[in-house]
């Protein structure tokens, strides 16, 4: 995340920014390095399956974007990747049912 925010910014040309947003950038991935927020590892993901002509069409058009503006979807990408966890987080929290209601529907089992 931090290679791909230098990259982009370089090639916007926002060189002010970078110089104050890079050490708090640089703490906030520290303190996600170390905390339990899961992150998807796509180890099941498997490429011998049969894809659908959809996803075909979509892979290509994410390979021609990358190959004209490979500094905006690569941050992107990386951006993208580094918010899902603390999202998915934040989504589970927010779907999770408090411990009383547990300890209540489990008495009737």
């Amino acid at each position: 995340m931090l290679a791909t925010t230098v990259i982009f910014l370089n090639s916007v040309g926002i060189l002010d920014v970078k110089i104050r947003a890079m050490p708090v950038m640089t703490c906030l991935l520290a303190l996600l390095m170390v905390s339990n927020i899961r992150y998807y590892s796509f180890k099941d993901f498997n490429f011998r399956k049969q894809r659908p002509f959809s996803v075909l069409v979509a892979l290509v058009l994410i390979l021609v974007l990358l190959l004209g503006e490979p500094e905006i979807i690569l941050f992107g990408a990386s951006a993208v990747y580094t918010l899902s966890g603390p999202v998915a987080y934040l989504i589970a929290l927010r779907h999770r049912k408090p411990a009383a209601e547990l300890a209540e529907e489990s008495k009737y089992y």
